[in-house]
């Protein structure tokens, strides 16, 4: 039966008499929404029409908001879960399936032409194409399919179910307009229907814009850099001051979106390198919407955040590979807006703080042989040669192919076969990596390499292929991108790495774009080998140098959000984290030597909300070790040499409290700030 709802008073009368429609059913399929509204003033912002929708239902947003800390102000609707089809198998696939409904989003910068007066706003998606209309002028047009918007929307676990008007399903973000009327149909509407008058022209100058509600337009795309630069330490004060989920002692950057770290060990400093986007994918890719961003530190716990490092105008850098080639820095990288084959470039000194294209660029190209698609490469040497190889597409085959090169300028490459193919049901990898470990290989990649979970292989290379002989996961805890992992080698031969936690599954779209950052970096681990030949990670000895105030069985006083616990595990424990709206539980079981971590009862976890995580058997017998960090909205677990990430949002940090039954006792720290 055709569903039309129409609503004819102000948002706030309405918002009184609404509760006939929780029976309401929007089953998955086109949808169209049109809401006309009257602003309220200058620079407003606010939630126009929400729904919270029960498991296997669409829900959906309508909302203005100010994109911190740029400035930008954006109109738009969010809404998960539209379509069956291409679109939800690769959400279901990729993100396995956490919240079960992909995001259709459909968004425009706002002017002050939407500041007063009446306005129509219409969205329609039928699962391939989200449109947005404001007053018949189609604003933005964009693909639904897989993960264009590559975030998914928050659940409002304490909300009730069903619609509300002039608010979030929390009753928050509060729009203080009118609204004359909300319409939602699950059809495509027609053009005629919409009464379309025309397409808002493509702004080019906007094409290559990074922050545009901050930085002028008449700014060059290198002066936008720097004034980025400048606005970080800015940023960052503002950040820590204002949110308090922003992390105090893991690395993350305090605007944008991070993720996809890279790292390099030189010059006695440690550096990372993650890609960074301004936008958040809110808009559609743009040029110089993905950068890369630099952060170093001498002592591996205190760091700074650099000067981007790689300054092309109006171009993509991301998913780099920094490497040292007989004692000299190399960096090779992707340009999205060339052909998405390996670029070089060279610092100009030890810093690593400024790096040029080396010319001539190296001669992989889509053409060549061993290319498809898109080559995410990472460059190794083995036996005094070196090597380049990557993800690529394996047309028409459920296996994933690297393919190997092998140069001795860095210029000219040969095609030598596959280093490794895979069969995972999966045709395509992202994100790979490649370190050494003893005499041992070991190679990463974002999504599996064998069977469902595991995305590290430990093997051997041999006449030019790898050979894997065991192989493990980076992570058991609840969020994606702690799978991408890069390591390097310190001057004291220790192995140290980096995952990036919570890209895509921590907040949704919206909440991210308020907030303003999204991603942050794991605890500096350090890499080593078990007897058996698979991994063990643990946390960098120099995280002991942030211990703040210490207490015994029970957490510090002042902790505020933010602690390290040590304690070990013998018998059955049951164990806490609590504060009045939720709690997160830890399970030890002896006999299977497993720890179970329990996330159906935490608040505002996003992607986790729901959950049990669960380790491998811990190896050996007798006492287990553990520690247990927290840092305002991440918990990391570290075990028998596993790792659990999860996120974890109370409403006040400091309210935690540590619980506990089985423990003989346990030791607590406070943690400080890194910056």
């Amino acid at each position: 039966m055709k569903l039309f709802l129409t609503f004819l008073v102000s948002a706030n009368a309405l918002a009184a008499d609404i509760s006939h429609l929780e029976t309401l059913k929007l089953s998955s399929g086109p949808a169209s929404i049109s809401v006309r509204f009257t602003a309220p003033g200058k620079g407003w912002t606010g939630t126009l029409l929400s729904r919270r929708a029960a498991p296997g239902e669409p829900s959906l947003t309508v909302t203005a908001f100010k994109h911190e800390p740029f400035g930008n102000r954006f109109l738009g609707v969010a809404m998960d879960g539209t379509a069956d089809g291409p679109n939800q198998v690769a959400a279901k696939t990729v993100r396995d399936d956490i919240i079960g409904g992909h995001l259709v989003g459909a968004f425009t910068e706002m002017d002050a032409a939407l500041d007063s007066g009446p306005h129509e706003l219409v969205f329609r998606s039928d699962g391939k194409t989200a449109e947005l209309f404001i007053d018949g002028i189609r604003r933005e047009s964009r693909s639904a399919e897989r993960l264009t918007a590559r975030t998914y929307l928050k659940l409002y676990p304490h909300a009730k179910l069903g619609w509300k008007l002039g608010s979030d399903p929390d009753g928050g973000d509060v729009f203080s307009g009118t609204i004359e009327k909300a319409e939602v149909q699950p059809q495509w509407l027609s053009d005629a229907e919409i009464g379309v008058k025309g397409t808002a022209p493509e702004n080019t100058e906007n094409a290559k814009i990074i922050a545009a509600g901050l930085f002028p337009a008449s700014m060059s795309d290198s002066q936008r850099m720097s004034a980025i630069d400048d606005a970080m330490p800015r940023w960052l004060a503002d950040t820590m001051k204002r949110d308090k989920w922003f992390p105090r002692f893991h690395l993350a950057i305090p605007a944008g979106m991070m993720f996809d770290t890279r790292c390099a060990i030189h010059g006695g400093r440690f550096h990372v390198f993650p890609t960074w986007r301004a936008n958040l994918n809110l808009t559609r890719g743009t040029f110089g919407s993905f950068r890369m961003m630099h952060a170093s530190s001498a002592d591996l716990v205190h760091w700074r955040i650099e000067p981007f490092p790689i300054r092309l105008e109006n171009a993509d850098v991301c998913n780099g590979s920094p490497t040292t080639l007989d004692g000299t820095p190399n960096f090779f990288f992707l340009r999205y807006g060339t052909n998405g084959a390996p670029n070089r470039a060279t610092p100009s000194d030890a810093t690593l703080t400024k790096w040029s294209l080396a010319e001539p660029p190296p001669t992989i190209t889509k053409e060549g042989e061993g290319y498809a698609g898109r080559l995410d490469s990472v460059v190794f040497t083995h036996g005094g040669k070196t090597y380049l190889t990557g993800t690529r597409r394996n047309a028409n085959k459920p296996s994933m192919a690297m393919p190997l090169y092998r140069s001795d300028d860095l210029t000219s490459w040969t095609y030598l076969g596959d280093f490794l193919q895979t069969d995972t049901g999966k045709n395509f990898n992202e994100c790979p990596q490649i370190f050494t470990l003893g005499d041992k290989m070991v190679v990463a990649a974002f999504y599996p390499l064998k069977g469902r979970f595991d995305n590290n292989l430990v093997g051997r290379f041999e006449n030019e292929r790898f050979i894997p002989e065991t192989s493990g996961r980076w992570d058991y805890g609840g969020h994606g991108h702690v799978r991408s992992f890069d390591a390097d080698t310190a001057p004291d031969g220790r192995v140290i790495g980096w995952s990036t936690i919570s890209v895509y599954g921590e907040h949704d779209a919206l909440e991210t774009a308020r907030i303003g950052w999204k991603g942050m970096h794991s605890l500096p681990k350090e890499v080593t080998l078990r007897p058996d030949g698979t991994l063990a990670l643990a946390p960098a000895q120099e995280i002991e140098q942030l211990r703040g105030e210490m207490s015994a069985n029970s957490l510090p006083k002042d902790h505020d959000g933010t602690f390290e616990l040590a304690f070990t595990l013998e018998k059955p424990a049951r164990l806490a984290l609590t504060s009045p709206d939720g709690q997160i539980g830890l399970t030890f079981d002896p006999r299977s030597r497993t720890l179970t971590a329990d996330a159906t009862k935490s608040p505002k976890l996003g992607s986790d909300t729901g959950h049990l995580f669960r380790t491998d058997a811990i190896p050996g017998e007798g006492v287990v070790s553990c520690r247990v960090f927290f840092d305002r909205s991440v918990l990391e677990i570290y075990v028998g040499g596993m790792v659990m990430t999860l996120r974890h949002y109370p409403a006040d940090p400091a309210s935690l409290q540590f619980t506990q039954r089985g423990l003989s006792s346990f030791t607590a720290w406070k943690m400080n700030p890194i910056w």
